[in-house]
């Protein structure tokens, strides 16, 4: 190849290049006819330029940063571009693509955008918006190309009609002229066009993946996941080619038509389909950069096709669709005239246009750049964790009662805690005695004094028993080390260290990981405080909370760490605290009398109460003589006498009121009964809403709690016209529940209220379960659900109109366990496409942390097409799982087949035994056609192995009796069921296996 040693500069280059990969940019290259010295960039510009000419054009190509894929890779890149090189006057995006076969696409034709049949030249297909009807409006990402192009387009097209494509000669050259390249580049005949059945997935060898191991159940399923773009199978060696089309061979094509572009790698064959039917089966090509120009830059998309958007996408065809792709692109070229090009306007001119003084812009790229660095940050701060208690802490300290609680601040105990270095306090309390709000308040009191102080850093959690699930030791830690690297006036080079760690691999830190780095960002304060509000409230399982107090308090004996804690004074609490400073929170006279002046000054003017002073003295006497220190019972003393409409009722309500240990029994239960002598639907709806906020997993979000009770069990639609209104669920629950305000989220007014409702849901709530259940499997079934969940649109958007998807999906699998059989749960079931829209949505919600109940895209930005879904599971698969015999029972009298697999190789009877369901496994035996000793796809497990690693005895023995069980056979780890008996210490198990 020619080197030109004539002197350009960067007005001298008309025409933009742009490349996603290496081997797409290596391509580009080696069809130059000549390569220029580079030019120097601006300061501003990180691109990496390749300069060259084509017949008379000059051409400047640029290729993506290593790693970088996507719209938003390649708009940077042409932004750059177009700012560096202001002459440019259309760009050309050339490189690799996804072929439809459908459309007569095979491997090895070259697309090239074109506009028709209503479209543009390329769509940006997960861009768009939702309508009533379930139905995504898209609209055109990239513009027309230029008039010059398009006609030059019709002139190239007869040429080749007339003496044939240039581009086998152009490929020769190739050769010639950089041999190393030929191999891979540009021989077709060392490759094989494979195209498998849409409905055949791709197999990969069995000594893959060989430290990943098949879960108990599709919720923990860990045993094939997606692989990353680059590190995908190199072949189809283990694919059975008798699943492969027939077709016959021919040569390479030009195609002209639709390209659709998006942020996500397509390798399904049934989604590309459906993709291809919702653009009228006119898309001809899928990749992943086109869209990410601007809805006003000239191009032209030039793909050539590497494979078929399908699971067995491979690397083999890359090399050569990438020089096919550069080849036809300089064949067009080669037919544009130069003064049709000199006439285009430049980029930056159409630009300045439209979006105003491009020079300005580019200016604000300049700037962006210095303020990159702290974009980045906020980014590395957002990955570290998504609990975030600002909205609780606001929430709570507008329940404070301005005044009440001084006597703390005021304390001996809390100015030691405050001037004192190494300080420990620990404030514990009866329930309901205000731990929480007086929490709120010290956390504000510290702010304002030392909030301005950079010195100085402020952390804190709020326990809460419904949270349970989040609130492990890792996150926990993690929001602690959020909130005090947040407050340094640059993000610490540890945190920034620990996101390089991980967030290339997509892995989390380790526990050890996270107490290092928090104890370092601390060390970097003169002083810190760290506040923890109810101690109680954090779950015991897996000795989570002795693990979060011993490593705090380790933190503050190591470092000039300050730790103010709450609790009710239970001993395993209370005596890791006895060296410590202690003072007991409680309400004091003064303080109820302020909570009822406050109370006292809401109430309407026409009141009762609030025309007697007299009967106002005595309101605050008879509840400060009977609450004992507790601002919880003083409220709800309260909220007994606003009902009151006469003198005498106040006075007797006053008279009645409860001490003792049973008092908050006794204002809950009359709570209860007033609830009860309600109308029958205002009753109804007080009871469903509680049954949801005792029974939900997590808390929920105003907006769940409205649709959840807006479900009507039984029917196909979700009709927002039976949304209650949140006044109606408030006045309904007479007390009994709160909203915070910040968070939106819905609760019962304090644990203790949790707690009585545990005691008693047999009493109050006893259809609770099934009614959540069914419920779930109501929602999950709707028909409009379902016209949103067919099209791959991103989770979010599903969320946009349906709040309470996340919480069903994630969810339902429990609640049909915990309730009764209910037909309800078998109509979802038969319903196919809900069924699977239900199991996209899990194995995506699955990965994110369980209980952020506000969906947040930060952490979830995964499409529901991804292809860590298993295949073919069915119905009874789930129902099996369960463990519900019920509903397999019915089910079985449905199924040709009930030994069907999943794409792991499981049968129902693989997931009954992993929870050693007998009575389900009793069920699919006796029915006949059911391999007992079915072997698991990659990891090899039997049911036998799967029953025994469980330690599930009745499972095991009703194998053993079929007969027809190896046990003796070893899993892909040359393990035996005995031997995963022996290691679990299943003694029972392993006594049966020996006898067998």
């Amino acid at each position: 190849m020619a080197t030109s040693s004539q002197l350009h500069s960067h007005r001298d280059y008309t025409i933009g290049w742009i490349c996603a990969l290496r081997k797409e940019q290596t391509a580009a290259t080696a069809m130059l006819d000549a390569i220029h010295e580079d030019l120097p960039n601006p300061s501003t510009d990180p691109n990496a330029y390749t300069l060259g000419s084509i017949g008379k054009h000059n051409v400047v190509i640029a290729c993506l940063p290593e790693g970088k894929y996507g719209t938003n890779a390649a708009a940077t890149a042409a932004t750059w571009m177009a700012s560096t090189f202001p002459s440019v006057r259309f760009g050309l995006m050339v490189g690799i693509g996804g072929g439809i076969p459908c459309n007569k696409i095979r491997l090895g034709d070259v697309v090239i955008s074109k506009p028709g049949n209503g479209f543009p030249g390329v769509i940006q297909w997960d861009l768009g918006k939702v309508e009533h009807d379930g139905i995504i409006e898209h609209t055109g990402s990239l513009n027309n190309p230029p008039i010059a192009l398009l006609t030059s387009l019709a002139k190239l097209g007869t040429k080749r009609e007339m003496e044939g494509s240039q581009i086998p000669n152009y490929l020769a050259n190739m050769g010639e002229k950089w041999p190393t390249l030929a191999a891979k580049y540009t021989r077709l005949e060392s490759l094989r066009d494979t195209l498998f059945a849409d409905d055949y997935p791709h197999i990969e060898s069995t000594s893959t993946n060989s430290s990943s191991q098949e879960a108990q159940a599709y919720d923990t399923e860990t045993e094939e996941e997606d692989e990353d773009e680059e590190e995908g199978a190199t072949d189809c060696r283990f694919c059975d080619i008798s699943k492969a089309r027939k077709r016959k061979p021919r040569t390479t094509r030009i195609h002209y038509g639709l390209i659709a572009s998006g942020n996500m790698v397509v390798k399904d064959a049934q989604f590309r389909n459906r993709l291809n039917e919702r653009f009228s089966n006119k898309i001809l090509c899928v990749e992943m950069e086109a869209a990410g120009l601007m809805s006003s830059f000239p191009c032209l998309v030039i793909r050539g096709i590497c494979d078929y958007a399908d699971s067995h996408k491979n690397k083999a065809w890359q090399e050569y669709a990438a020089a096919v792709a550069a080849a036809s692109a300089k064949e067009l070229l080669l037919v544009v005239p130069v003064h049709a090009v000199e006439q285009m306007d430049t980029i930056t001119s159409i630009l300045s246009n439209i979006s105003g003084d491009v020079k300005l812009a580019v200016g604000y790229l300049e700037e962006a750049r210095v303020h990159r660095h702290n974009q980045e940050d906020e980014r590395i701060i957002e990955w570290l964790s998504p609990l975030d208690y600002g909205a609780e802490h606001s929430d709570v300290l507008k329940r404070w009662q301005p005044g009440t609680g001084q006597w703390l601040l005021n304390s001996t105990e809390f100015n030691e805690f405050i001037e004192t270095d190494k300080q420990i306090i620990f404030c514990p309390g009866i329930p309901g005695a205000g731990k929480t709000v007086m929490t709120a308040a010290v956390i504000d009191y510290l702010h304002k004094r030392f909030g301005n102080d950079s010195s100085i850093g402020i952390a804190y959690i709020y326990f809460n028993f419904k949270r349970y699930n989040e609130q492990t030791p890792n996150s926990v830690f993690l929001s602690l080390l959020k909130q005090v690297a947040k407050q340094q006036p640059c993000l610490p080079d540890s945190v920034k260290s620990l996101h390089e760690r991980h967030a290339k691999r997509n892995t989390r830190p380790s526990f050890e990981e996270i107490l290092e780095t928090f104890q370092e960002v601390v060390n970097l304060y003169t002083k810190a405080f760290v506040i923890i509000d109810a101690l109680d409230e954090c779950s015991t399982v897996g000795h989570c909370r002795e693990t979060i107090l011993s490593e705090i308090i380790a933190c503050a004996k190591r470092s000039d760490l300050k730790l103010f804690t709450t609790s009710r004074d239970i001993p395993e609490i209370s005596d890791r605290f006895k060296s410590t400073l202690r003072l007991e929170i409680g309400a004091t006279e003064l303080d109820i009398r302020r909570y009822i002046d406050g109370r006292l000054s809401k109430l309407p003017p026409i009141s009762v109460i609030s025309q007697s002073k007299s009967l106002q003295e005595e309101i605050k006497t008879a509840i400060n003589n009977t609450v004992n220190r507790m601002f919880l019972l003083a409220q709800l003393h309260f909220d007994r006498l606003i009902d009151c409409i006469t003198r005498k009722a106040v006075m007797k309500a006053l008279k009645d009121l409860p001490t003792g240990s049973g008092a908050y029994d006794y204002a809950y239960d009359a709570a209860m009964e007033r609830i009860n002598q309600q109308s029958s639907s205002r009753s109804a709806l007080a009871i469903n809403a509680l049954s949801w906020i005792t029974h939900a997993r997590w808390p929920l979000s105003v907006v769940e709690l409205q649709q959840a009770l807006a479900v009507e069990i039984g029917e196909d639609e979700f009709d927002e016209d039976n949304l209650p209104q949140i006044e109606d669920i408030m006045s309904t629950t007479i007390g009994l529940v709160a909203i915070d305000e910040k968070s939106k989220i819905i609760r019962l007014v304090h644990h203790t209220a949790q707690e009585f409702f545990d005691r008693t849901r047999q009493k109050w709530l006893p259809k609770a379960e099934t009614y959540i259940a069914e419920v779930c499997s109501s929602y999950l079934s709707s028909s409009a659900i379902e016209r949103q969940c067919r099209y791959y649109i991103q989770i979010s958007e599903i969320l946009k109109s349906f709040k309470f998807w996340y919480y069903a999906v994630y969810n339902w699998k429990y609640h049909v366990r915990t309730s009764t059989f209910s037909q309800t749960h078998v109509n979802f079931l038969r319903k196919t496409s809900n069924f699977e829209a239900f199991l996209r949505g899990f194995h995506i919600l699955r990965r994110t942390p369980p209980g952020i109940y506000k969906f947040n895209t930060h952490h979830v930005k995964e499409y529901l097409n991804v292809d860590i879904i298993p295949k073919n599971v069915t119905s009874l698969h789930v129902a099996a799982e369960l463990g519900i015999s019920e509903i397999v029972n019915v089910l079985l009298k449905e199924f040709s087949n009930p030994d069907e697999r999943d794409s792991y190789n499981r049968s129902p009877l693989h997931m009954a035994a992993s929870g050693g369901y007998s009575t389900t496994m009793e069920a699919l035996i006796n029915f006949g056609q059911v391999d007992v000793d079915a072997i698991s796809k990659t990891s090899r497990y039997t049911p036998l192995i799967r029953a025994a690693q469980g330690g599930h005895t009745a499972a095991v023995k009703l194998l053993l009796d079929t007969g027809k069980v190896n046990v003796g056979f070893k899993c892909k780890r040359g393990k035996t069921a005995l031997w995963y008996a022996a290691v679990g210490g299943h003694v029972d198990i392993v006594k049966l296996l020996l006898d067998a």
